[in-house]
């Protein structure tokens, strides 16, 4: 039972293109996903904030957006009642596919209009004039808290942005913001802190005019590293100056924004005697399945899409991430990121419960990968895969081969998809191995690496990987045939929910290591990593 509870909604992406538009079906997964956190919390009083990025491009016609949005409205109030709604903007509301010009108000109007008949929504979407900062008393009296809603998106000279701005003096305004007796909640679109997750997808100009598509993509990478990718536009200029006011307030702030993607909670401790604690935590995305695309090898895969919910109990609160099947076949997953109770003006913070590991369907998920010299630079791997799941479960699924691009993979359980893919079908059975073998499936040296990927996508190390779908009583990846494998491997783990990578001892074995993970929850990844080879 929890005093309280705020559905924070994050980067909804209404009104894509068709060949993007996730589906209805997805949107009612999302619905009744809020409906069942609603219905288990059974909360004395219920918020909702979304974040921004309301829809996918500031250019969207009128009557799209007053469809989209009054059975958004509609399909919301059957899951959360009459509770009190605020609707701030994103990059994407202000913008054209949320990069160009010219910073606009259009969207915003419309979707205030769409949703102007119930007097318990608010639309926070000051013009270029206005103050960007803003009390919320609804929610505040909800939640027991000092809500401000404050726009990011104030970036109205340029060309080109994606990133947000902090103006520290429209907080300051807000009436009694400074040493409040209760907890500050500030809501906007913008990081304060970047995600655990580093970016390095472009970013998407798919839709975009070709000389804008040429702009990003080529000229503005020549002319300053890493400008075409998304990371740089990870912040709102005057982050840092933000932070430390919202440490001087005094009073224990809790930070909610969107953006990224990516679900992640950051504590950030006062320093100086007085100051209070800041309590950052980012919603993913409740409208788009986001492809996973960190700082290192290329997955291909994505993460479910999901909200947070935050639930308010006396001085404690604790926030949840909630992951809902796209196709609403699968059951949800919940994931408490953090948890901190009130200690005047600090969070002192407890140890989140671990996920449960749930939709558990096999007995074993195992893959080993032996590597042998191949043509000069790379290697040549065989790969056997074993899946051992129960009875009445899933037995056939199909994966994606990570290889280098020009690899021959031969198999009987390989396939070639029109774009080049390579994908493998697995029997799970109690005695079935499903194998392949990629000639010059991964590099093996450093110079190899160059002319296969120049400038900004090259990296020194090499990496063989396991994807866990459905969860396993137990996983194991396995690495043969590399020299002085024990001394040079190194493991990782990574959480394909939130994208949190942890690094996870190794086991050496016979020819090579394992990297072994009991109970293993469902959408993990397991990967080995070394140094690539010195010399030609």
């Amino acid at each position: 039972m929890s005093d309280a509870l705020l559905v924070h909604l994050s980067d909804l992406h209404f009104c894509q293109s068709k060949d993007r538009d996730p589906g209805s079906r997805f949107r009612a997964s999302l619905f009744q996903a809020i409906a069942d956190v609603v219905k288990e919390a059974a909360p004395a009083r219920v918020g909702v904030a979304i974040t921004g990025d309301l829809v996918d491009s500031s250019e969207t016609p009128a009557e799209t957006i007053s469809a989209a949005f009054s059975a958004f409205l509609r399909d919301l109030r059957e899951a959360v009642g009459q509770a009190p709604v605020v609707l701030l903007p994103g990059n994407h509301d202000r913008r054209g596919s949320g990069i160009f010009a010219p910073w606009s108000t259009r969207a915003m109007d419309h979707i205030a209009h769409a949703m102007a008949g119930d007097p318990h929504v608010f639309v926070h979407a000051p013009t270029a004039d206005e103050p960007l900062a803003r009390h919320l008393p609804a929610l505040s009296e909800v939640l027991n808290a000092h809500v401000v809603a404050y726009d990011s998106t104030h970036a109205v000279d340029g060309r080109f942005s994606a990133g947000g701005m902090f103006r520290t003096e429209d907080l300051l305004a807000v009436p009694g913001i400074v040493a409040s007796d209760r907890p500050v909640v500030l809501l906007l679109h913008h990081h304060l802190v970047p995600t655990p997750v580093t970016d390095v997808g472009a970013v998407d100009t798919s839709h975009a005019p070709w000389p804008q598509q040429m702009f990003v993509g080529h000229f503005l990478p020549w002319l300053v590293s890493f400008a075409d990718r998304e990371e740089l536009f990870m912040t709102a200029l005057g982050a840092g100056t933000a932070l430390t006011l919202l440490n001087a307030l005094g009073s224990p702030t809790l930070v909610l924004h969107g953006h990224k993607h990516y679900p992640t909670a950051r504590l950030l401790r006062a320093v100086q005697s007085g100051d209070g604690d800041v309590l950052v935590a980012s919603a993913g995305s409740a409208g788009v399945l986001e492809h996973y695309r960190a700082l290192g090898p290329i997955e291909r895969t994505f993460l479910w899409a999901s909200f947070n919910a935050i639930f308010f109990r006396g001085g404690e609160v604790e926030i949840e991430t909630v992951f809902f099947s796209p196709k609403g076949t699968r059951p949800n997953v919940r994931q408490s990121i953090a948890r901190a109770m009130r200690n005047g003006a600090s969070w002192d913070a407890a140890p989140v419960r671990a996920p449960k590991p749930s939709e558990v369907l096999a007995s074993s998920d195992d893959a080993e990968f032996r590597l042998e010299p191949g043509r000069q630079g790379v290697w040549d791997v065989t790969c056997t895969r074993r899946v051992i799941t129960p009875a009445k479960s899933a037995k056939f699924y199909v994966e994606p081969i990570e290889s280098l691009p020009r690899a021959e993979i031969t198999g009987d359980a390989v396939t070639i998809e029109p774009n080049g893919q390579a994908m493998l079908s697995i029997h799970a059975v109690e005695t079935a191995e499903t194998s392949y073998r990629a000639r010059g499936g991964i590099v093996r040296t450093v110079a190899e690496a160059r002319r296969l990927a120049p400038g900004d996508g090259f990296s020194p190390f090499a990496s063989v990987c396991l994807k866990v779908r459905r969860g396993a009583r137990s996983a194991r990846l396995v690495l043969r045939g590399l020299p002085n494998a024990a001394a040079i491997t190194f493991g990782t783990l990574t959480d394909l929910n939130t994208g949190h990578k942890r690094p996870v001892p190794l086991q050496e074995i016979e020819d090579g290591v394992a990297l072994v993970v009991p109970s293993c929850p469902a959408r993990r990844l397991l990967r080995i990593h070394w140094p690539l080879e010195r010399g030609s």
